[in-house]
């Protein structure tokens, strides 16, 4: 039970201490203390000197007629103690597979990273470039992992480790052989480039090289070439010394670089979406102040097609981050976030259909709540923190999540409502950037209409 209790306290501070006394005895037998704690948190027991049936009965209120045999022994009258703490545990592990049974196939194996909290001054800075300006933002430490759903519980392995470099943004092909990345090995001599990893073997082989920029957030295109964001453009912010980074394209070797943004500022983080768009962040600076119009935009592959998706003209949300498609819904999941803030926020869902502007088609989930338009440069930085949310349904998401009182993140299925369970965490560093490795659906390959080797173009405005 020590053990646990230790363990967890470096994942969430608070956690360790007011585990009520029955559940305490119970846990030298849990097989994952950790889980325990997070579920007592949820149930807004951790604290609690005692616990009561009344606490237990409401976990079996979730779980309906397969809870039936433990409530016959609930209602046992000398339940108590070790005994009553010991069916709390095995109510929430029936509950817990209730919650993960319909996405059993997305989460048996995920993908995921463990790095620090990445983030400088503002949201979109690029991290520790070797030749940066002002900020250097660097903290060596990090790996590229792998999560196993056995049962009700996971494991975890590495697949790739670095203590003197960052890996980070990872993305799986379509037909889940591949595992695209971007790995920085020092801080002075070596840049963020592109890596691919084979699954079956494990080799891994590097596509982008160069010292002096930054080739990041990386994602696969249904021809099967890459879209990422790089700081190839040699721009500055124009209030603060910090490299820009545009989206830029590649080959499946990593050759024939071009790029497909021009903008002042920042574009960042590209995903696909089941139709076969790219969606990212764009920091519009023109005719503007520099906080607020972080929107959220979308492109064809090749870079034709540039529109706005959701909040060009709005104050709210502030920026809108790591912004998914939800399939078959016309909605995204994505992070309400600050400008002056690192890459967490908020977990929302966007919807256009009901508008594009400030709140009209904004909702924050988990929990369900009231999405006022506000006009804030550091929003959503206090209570539950969400980073890189990927949809398992319209109703929930596999997310990187540090609750109130966390130290790091973890990673969780979040349903909308709020519920969550623990699947993977560490108690030095943070989890986070979680991608199913599982095959699916490979978007239609639109016909590029790009032809590089005309010097003029049309124009529309």
């Amino acid at each position: 039970m020590l053990r646990g209790l230790l363990l967890f306290a470096g994942f969430w501070c608070g956690a360790a201490a007011g585990v009520p006394q029955e559940v305490a005895e119970a846990l030298r037998g849990a097989k994952q203390p950790e889980v325990v704690l997070d579920w007592l948190a949820q149930d807004r027991l951790s604290g609690k000197p005692r616990l009561e049936k009344s606490d237990v009965a409401r976990v079996l209120a979730e779980v309906g007629e397969e809870g039936s045999g433990l409530r016959k022994s609930l209602d046992a009258p000398e339940l108590s103690g070790r005994a009553l703490g010991e069916l709390y545990i095995r109510a929430c592990e029936l509950r817990r597979a209730r919650r993960l049974a319909p996405f059993r196939d997305k989460l048996r194996r995920v993908v995921f990273t463990k790095h620090y909290d990445l983030g400088g001054s503002h949201y979109a800075y690029t991290e520790g470039l070797s030749d940066a300006q002002a900020e250097r933002h660097f903290k060596p430490g990090s790996a590229l992992c792998l999560l196993e759903l056995d049962g009700i519980y996971a494991a975890v392995k590495p697949l790739l480790e670095d203590p003197r470099g960052v890996i980070r943004d990872p993305d799986v092909s379509f037909d889940a052989t591949r595992i695209l990345f971007s790995w920085k090995k020092s801080l002075n001599q070596d840049d963020y480039h592109l890596y691919e990893m084979d699954v079956a073997s494990g080799k891994v082989r590097q596509l982008t090289s160069g010292l002096g920029f930054a080739d990041y957030e990386g994602a696969y295109l249904p021809d099967g070439s890459i879209v990422f964001n790089s700081t190839r453009c040699v721009q500055t912010v124009d209030c603060w010394w910090t490299e820009v980074s545009n989206l830029y394209a590649c080959d499946p070797d990593g050759g024939y670089i071009r790029r497909l943004t021009f903008d002042q500022v920042h574009t960042n983080y590209p995903t696909v979406t089941p139709d076969g768009r790219v969606i990212y962040t764009r920091w519009d600076y023109s005719d503007r102040g520099q906080v607020y119009p972080q929107g959220l935009f979308q492109m064809y592959p090749d870079g034709t097609g540039q529109t706005e998706l959701y909040g060009n003209n709005s104050w709210f949300p502030t920026s809108i981050l790591h912004a998914r498609a939800i399939p078959g819904t016309g909605k995204y999941v994505a992070i309400f976030s600050g400008h002056h803030t690192r890459q967490q926020g908020w977990l929302g869902l966007l919807d256009p259909s009901k508008g594009r502007q400030e709140n009209a088609g904004a909702q924050l989930i988990a929990p369900v709540r009231p999405t006022p338009a506000v006009r804030i440069d550091r929003y959503g930085q206090s209570g539950d923190l969400f980073q890189y949310p990927y949809p398992l349904s319209e109703e929930a998401f596999l997310v990187a999540m540090k609750p109130a009182g966390a130290r790091h993140f973890a990673l969780y299925p979040v349903m909308a409502d709020g519920r969550r369970e623990l699947l993977a965490w560490d108690p030095k560093i943070s989890c986070n950037q979680p991608v199913p490795l599982a095959p699916r659906p490979r978007p239609h390959v639109r016909p590029n209409l790009v032809d590089y080797t005309k010097k003029t173009a049309a124009v529309f405005l």
